[in-house]
């Protein structure tokens, strides 16, 4: 019971998480879900993250800007493929460290102010970026969150989103194909559905209420957490 009761809080937060800033669901809730229940990770996680990216998609799709949804998906189609092969042949520690510490320095520029340019070559690099780190350490959004801080709220939302949308379809069809997800998981699929969903309608009563000051706030906190979560998985 307290474990189904933990489950359910922390895949709410991480939708809350997601509705508000425009990413955070995979970097809360996946290391932890993996510790409190393993058989979350990685296919029904997966699903869950797919529901309330799409939702988000959806609720705010006024507001995608193709030119920057179509380097968005390039970069990080690149991003998946390499880090498909990388995994195979180098150790997670060889990386995630370089990974986190670059994000931490971004991270710090912008609380000095910094702000990286939004266009055509740094969307490119940043959806790689994000793409390559999804895929080999499940904190993906970080880059992309940093990138698109200045974009007016709403904007920032639905085309973070549509690229998360499209990066866990092709995360989920990978498993499919390698067979490490099926229907035989449905039951875990019914634990994560419900309180994405809650989480989701909570975000929406949260955003309303939070100024663009403190909006970046948290996203300069959770780009910061991922940096800090890459260089301890590297270091232990």
């Amino acid at each position: 019971m307290i474990l189904s009761v933990s489950i359910f809080v922390l895949l709410a937060a991480g939708a809350c998480l997601q509705s508000v800033i425009g990413f955070g669901f995979g970097l809360l809730c996946v290391p932890l879900a993996y510790l409190l229940m393993p058989e979350l990770v990685p296919g029904p996680m997966i699903i869950a993250a797919l529901v309330i990216t799409g939702l988000l998609a959806i609720q705010h799709r006024k507001m995608i800007c193709f030119n920057y949804t179509v380097g968005a998906v390039l970069g990080g189609s690149v991003g998946i493929a390499i880090a498909t092969a990388v995994i195979s042949i180098v150790q997670p520690s060889d990386y995630r460290f370089l990974l986190g510490v670059v994000i931490l320095v971004a991270v710090l520029c912008s609380c000095l102010g910094m702000v990286p340019p939004l266009n055509s070559f740094s969307n490119l690099c940043a959806s790689f970026l994000s793409g390559f780190m999804g895929v080999t350490s499940a904190a993906g959004g970080a880059p992309m969150g940093l990138l698109y801080q200045s974009m007016p709220r709403e904007q920032s939302r639905a085309n973070l989103n549509v690229f998360f949308l499209y990066v866990n379809i092709i995360g989920a069809a990978c498993l499919w194909g390698v067979g490490s997800f099926n229907l035989f998981q449905i039951d875990y699929l019914l634990i994560c559905i419900p309180p994405v969903f809650i989480g989701w309608l909570i975000g929406q009563l949260i955003t309303a209420r939070l100024n663009e000051i403190l909006l970046k706030r948290l996203v300069l906190l959770s780009a910061a957490f991922s940096g800090v979560w890459m260089v301890s998985t590297s270091l232990f």
